[in-house]
């Protein structure tokens, strides 16, 4: 795996999620955007009444890759709740 999560802090109702590697391109980056979103799942599911997701992508370099999309769709990480989904400035280094 390429991807690793390395940071997770709770800031009162949402939860941070540092994430760090390199995503594949196009449909190599489907199991990197899977791992994301396994890893925001069971993250989400430990802490209850979390409002919003914030992913730090700042030391993730990504270049193209369809699935990467679903990351920013919150019922991704559970089914029938609406969360906000969050970026941190200069979140990818678009090569």
């Amino acid at each position: 795996m390429n991807i690793e999560l390395t940071e997770i802090e709770r800031i009162k109702n949402h939860l941070l999620l540092k994430f760090e590697g390199v995503c594949g391109i196009g449909s190599k980056g489907n199991s990197d955007a899977d791992f994301i979103i396994q890893r925001t799942k069971s993250e989400f599911q430990k802490h209850h009444s979390i409002q919003s997701i914030i992913f730090d992508f700042r030391e993730l370099r990504y270049s193209f890759g369809n699935r990467f999309a679903s990351l920013f769709s919150p019922s991704s990480f559970k089914n029938n709740k609406k969360r906000v989904v969050l970026l941190t400035p200069r979140m990818l280094d678009v090569v």
